[in-house]
């Protein structure tokens, strides 16, 4: 099966192969390229815990055991980690802290390295048994990074508008499952950041975003000082592509000290992973900018 597009092809064929053939022979399945590793790895320690029988042979090939699958009695359903990550993402542009019951350091979800990165770009994290915190002591001042997330491409478009803030350029490298998302994520992102004002560059499977202070030629003067100003006065707005994760990652620059007033189309695409979603960003932080959605269709 090929893996490189999306991980689900290989989870569902994980899932088939444990439930139907509890008589059969075993079951090999051999993945060609394999993105979102860490969603493979959730989806064979729940199956397990339900009774399957799945062992890895080689970092691409997996062995089914034909069993019975059986209810383990209570299965407690982590928090998800992805839509988690926007807020834990806020939290570099306001101060915070964010706190977030019910993820810990030893969470099934791959997304939890997410954390990781945000304590590259200078983030304060600290981890309990049931629950991160996440708060930044320089908000809105965050430090650039060049990472691979092929293995989280959904929490890596959180870091897409962070990305405005660094000190230099930073680069999001193994994301080319973006383009066969619900849009290409890849392309459109560079789009709608660029409304901002900033440059972005694109590649095959990347992103190199400039921050705002370097994206252009420093204007001078009282009267590019004023134009600046006034430009930055007003709302910018911004295309989902009836993509849910494209309205949740641009809505975070509507937050803390540097936040633009945001337009919003088609804001109810987030009703696919998170129909409150605004409703919780809203009660996030008092310091944001304004973000108004509109029913629009595009």
């Amino acid at each position: 099966v090929k893996g490189s597009v999306s991980s689900q092809f290989v989870s569902a064929l994980l899932i088939a192969a444990s439930a139907m053939f509890p008589q059969g022979t075993p079951t090999t399945i051999e993945i060609d390229g394999l993105i979102s590793k860490p969603y493979v790895d959730m989806t064979v320690a729940m199956a397990t815990t339900f009774g399957a029988d799945i062992s890895r042979v080689s970092e691409s090939v997996y062995l089914v055991n034909p069993g019975i699958l059986s209810s383990p009695g209570e299965y407690r359903i982590e928090p998800d980690a992805s839509s988690a990550s926007y807020f834990l993402g806020g939290a570099l542009l306001t101060g915070g802290p964010v706190r977030i019951p019910g993820l810990h350091r030893g969470s099934l979800q791959g997304d939890i390295g997410f954390v990781s990165v945000l304590q590259d770009m200078g983030a304060e994290v600290s981890w309990e048994s049931d629950h991160v915190h996440v708060s930044m002591p320089t908000p809105g001042e965050l430090r650039a990074v060049d990472l691979d997330l092929n293995h989280i491409p959904d929490a890596a478009m959180t870091l897409a508008p962070l990305a405005l803030f660094g000190h230099r350029p930073t680069v999001i490298r193994g994301i080319g499952s973006w383009r066969v998302k619900e849009c290409d994520r890849l392309d459109a992102m560079a789009t709608e950041l660029r409304k901002f004002g900033t440059r972005v560059d694109t590649g095959p499977d990347w992103l190199k975003i400039y921050p705002l202070s370097s994206s252009g030629e420093q204007k001078q003067g009282k009267e590019e000082e004023k134009e600046e100003t006034e430009e930055n006065a007003s709302p910018v707005h911004v295309h989902t592509y009836k993509d849910h994760r494209m309205a949740m990652a641009l809505s975070l620059l509507s937050l803390g000290t540097r936040a633009r007033e945001l337009c919003i189309e088609n804001p109810r695409c987030v009703a696919k992973t998170f129909p409150n979603f605004f409703e919780e960003l809203s009660r996030m932080t008092t310091t944001t900018g304004t973000t108004t959605t509109t029913e629009k269709e595009r």
